[in-house]
């Protein structure tokens, strides 16, 4: 399997194993609701929502661990990984952006393949991601790490999960899915995560212009 192959394979078992969680997750905490009621059908003595998304986690930690195997392996993807560290002329690129958006600027700004935009998702997710992790593993095993820790950090992980939560899940439903879906140079869809080219506008680098 190539490279390429690989990681549109990883961005979908991220993508479903998000939404497990996401789904149970907000079932664990609100039970009550119509869309937490099919998991409920199937519990017994144990918690249905609670093996589902601790059996989502595994799926999910086990992609971000092929992620970093990929770029230790692949010297063509850790150059490539390279061009998604922050620069300056990204803040530059968002400005540019900003007062196109608010009819500052007549003429679309240039903004490179890999914007700020791509950039504060990735960067974002990856952080998310050992939040979420990290606190996440805490509440799993809560018995052993209260033989080590006192209460009161199993109460902080809590919270710091189910906000982390509400921030990833916003992020993807408001940021992410407008950028990828609903903006009018891509709907229905960016198809650059499965083809490396998108069909979003292509604005003149600066130098050109």
């Amino acid at each position: 399997m190539s490279y390429k192959k690989l990681w549109i394979a990883l961005a979908l078992v991220l993508v479903i194993s998000f939404a497990v969680l996401a789904w149970t997750g907000f079932a664990l905490k609100y039970p009550d609701n119509w869309w937490a009621r099919p998991l409920l059908l199937w519990e017994s003595a144990r918690s249905t929502r609670g093996i589902i998304h601790r059996c989502a986690s595994v799926v999910f930690m086990s992609a971000a661990l092929a992620h970093l195997l990929s770029l230790v392996l692949s010297r063509s993807l850790r150059e490539h990984w390279r061009s998604l560290w922050p620069h300056l002329s990204d803040a530059r690129e968002a400005f540019t952006n900003f007062l196109y958006n608010i009819g500052l600027r007549r003429q679309l700004p240039f903004r490179s393949s890999h914007s700020y935009v791509e950039k504060a998702e990735y960067w974002a997710l990856l952080w998310g991601s050992v939040v979420m992790v990290i606190t996440g593993i805490l509440l799993w095993g809560d018995t052993l790490a209260l033989r080590w820790l006192p209460k009161i950090v199993l109460d902080v992980a809590t919270s710091i999960h189910f906000y982390e939560a509400i921030l990833a899940t916003l992020a993807i439903l408001v940021w992410h899915f407008y950028f990828v879906i609903f903006d009018p140079d891509v709907y229905p869809m960016d198809s650059a995560w499965l083809t490396g080219r998108s069909p979003r506008k292509e604005p003149v680098p600066p130098a050109q212009q």
